[in-house]
């Protein structure tokens, strides 16, 4: 019996002798792949949120069915990719970008789920259409988007209680006006401090 524990206690004093040796050992450098803010010197520019026209270009060359069944799509995820990829007809253009501005014409609304998509629609046309959308049609949206974060910050309804969906739809609006709209960083800290990383 006593050599049963003495044999135990070896046993976890050598187990402990190895964890100490690892946890004493020179800890790897982080390398990430994408350096922190790497990814920063791209503010500012259009389209953004879901990667360059360079890069979208470059995946549906790599990609072609892929790129194929995203251009039979009719959402507008769909459309701001293939816009950014190899342009839309006219029409198609004016017709997304007179959507937007009829959510924006109706003013600053906090209606359940609504709200929240009409917002993150707008970021999205923003960012992929912001070439062909006149220059006092983007200072609308952008007036408008910073009406409904002014007005319902502290009850945000429309969002359906979902912290991820304020996070991203906050930052997409963050990134989508960077360079024109003095609230951008507000949106962002928003998203990133105050409900990332203080979870309130």
């Amino acid at each position: 019996m006593k050599n049963g524990r003495r044999i135990f206690a070896l046993i976890c004093l050598l187990s402990m002798a190895c964890i100490f040796q690892a946890f004493s050992q020179e800890i790897p450098a982080a390398n990430p792949i994408v350096k922190t803010g790497g990814w920063s010197a791209i503010l500012g520019t259009h389209p953004v949120l879901f990667g360059s026209k360079e890069r979208l270009r470059a995946l549906a060359k790599e990609n072609p069915e892929a790129y194929g069944e995203i251009r039979k799509e009719k959402e507008l995820m769909f459309l701001c990719i293939t816009q950014a990829v190899e342009g839309l007809k006219k029409d198609k253009i004016e017709s997304v970008i007179a959507q937007i501005m009829k959510k924006v014409d109706a003013g600053a609304s906090n209606k359940h789920q609504d709200t929240w998509t009409d917002l993150t629609d707008a970021a999205l046309v923003y960012d992929y259409f912001y070439e062909e959308i006149p220059a006092e049609k983007r200072k609308k949206i952008v007036d408008w988007m910073n009406a409904v974060f002014e007005g319902y910050t502290d009850d945000e309804n429309f969002f359906h209680n979902s912290t991820l969906s304020k996070i991203l739809t906050y930052l997409r609006i963050a990134y989508a006006t960077w360079k024109d709209n003095p609230k951008a960083k507000d949106f962002r800290n928003k998203a990133l401090v105050q409900l990332y990383e203080n979870g309130v």
